[in-house]
């Protein structure tokens, strides 16, 4: 059963959920993607004190990696949505997901959640980079 969220809505017309939401993110470690004609580079910041924290930047598939920000327990969440959406893929069509269906897919995933008032809005940020035939080397923020 899921558990039901009500909407807020500050003086702005803004949702308050959404509101906090970006202020997790901002308020995180920075996550940077560079792209270049050879290749591409995920960096994330890391404080002394959270040296032993779980590793933000990963490899999705072959073709796909990710780094995160935000709210630990969301990322690990979108991480692992992110490695059962590739597997699925790979799974089905015995190739790597192309990176613009593999973004599509998860953007429609957090949208949703932003948009149903069954669930809250994700506290996190995922930079998606990787490179497919057709397009080269891109970095997405799904």
């Amino acid at each position: 059963m899921l558990r039901e969220y009500p909407l807020a809505i500050d003086d702005k017309g803004c949702v308050i959920q959404v509101s906090l939401a970006e202020k997790a993110v901002r308020c995180s470690r920075t996550v940077m993607g560079l792209k270049s004609e050879n290749g591409i580079i995920l960096i994330c910041s890391l404080d002394e004190a959270q040296q032993h924290s779980m590793n933000r930047v990963i490899q999705i598939s072959g073709n796909m990696i990710a780094a995160g920000t935000g709210f630990p327990g969301d990322i690990l969440f979108l991480m692992n949505k992110a490695h059962i959406i590739a597997d699925k893929y790979k799974l089905n069509f015995q190739q790597d997901m192309p990176l613009d269906e593999f973004v599509e897919e998860m953007a429609d995933l957090i949208s949703l959640n932003t948009i149903l008032k069954s669930a809250r809005p994700y506290r996190a940020c995922l930079i998606v980079a990787g490179w497919d035939a057709s397009a080269g080397y891109q970095i997405y923020t799904p």
